[in-house]
């Protein structure tokens, strides 16, 4: 606090009292706190946010989200690794009147981490990069990681989207949990979107994007950044 207070804070959120010059708001549970602020300036601020997960690939493929829809607009995305349940209200609380676009990376170490982040959040969008055995100690088996990382589509929008990918093993849980499916959903056989003639090399990706029967061209510098598309 004391810290805080000499880079010029205004005011801390607190759970005991502390002597101090800045003004102090005391409550009982300062984590529960910071992710109903969190929540609050996201449903205020309202910009179209895309979540998304997954065992690996995470940060590449948020970054490369947040560089395309930065050509659009002002966009917020998640610094460094600050993906878990802290750092994701913490992430949001960096909105801005400004940005357009928010897309937030959300990682898990524990079964019931993904659905309380997602609660926060509430996603237009939502997608799963893959699931691998990773975190087994907190998830036992693999089986168990595929059910953590689908709850994000559980607090997708009701005019929310929910982006799967056709070829991962759990594709039907998944597609399960997204709410969206009745007794008159058919499985598809072909995915709306491919990407094809995929060329990898130490300095950029480039891919075929067939999305709808519509052709176009991507590519990407290592790194994920100054994505475009053609």
């Amino acid at each position: 606090i004391i810290d805080a207070e000499q880079r010029g804070t205004r005011a801390v959120i607190v759970e005991r009292p502390f002597d101090c010059n800045i003004q102090l708001f005391q409550v009982n549970d300062c984590w529960k706190v910071m992710a109903e602020l969190a929540t609050e300036l996201r449903t205020e601020l309202n910009p179209l946010v895309v979540a998304l997960t997954g065992s690996c690939g995470k940060k590449t493929t948020r970054t490369m989200i947040a560089n395309i829809l930065g050509n659009r607009g002002q966009t917020l995305q998640n610094k460094d690794n600050l993906n878990n349940t802290l750092g994701v209200p913490l992430t949001l609380l960096q909105l801005k009147a400004q940005d357009e676009f928010a897309v937030i990376e959300m990682g898990t170490n524990a079964p019931g981490e993904i659905a309380y982040s997602t609660s926060i959040v509430r996603p237009d969008v939502a997608l799963i990069t893959n699931v691998g055995p990773v975190h087994l100690q907190g998830f036992g088996t693999q089986e168990q990681v595929a059910h953590e990382k689908g709850q994000i589509f559980k607090g997708v929008s009701d005019n929310g989207c929910a982006v799967l990918n056709l070829d991962d093993q759990y594709y039907d849980s998944e597609a399960d949990l997204t709410g969206l499916l009745d007794d008159n959903y058919e499985p598809i056989s072909a995915a709306h979107f491919n990407a094809t003639l995929i060329n990898i090399t130490c300095l950029d990706t480039a891919c075929n994007w067939d999305a709808n029967a519509t052709d176009s061209c991507m590519y990407w510098p290592s790194g994920g950044k100054d994505c475009g598309a053609a």
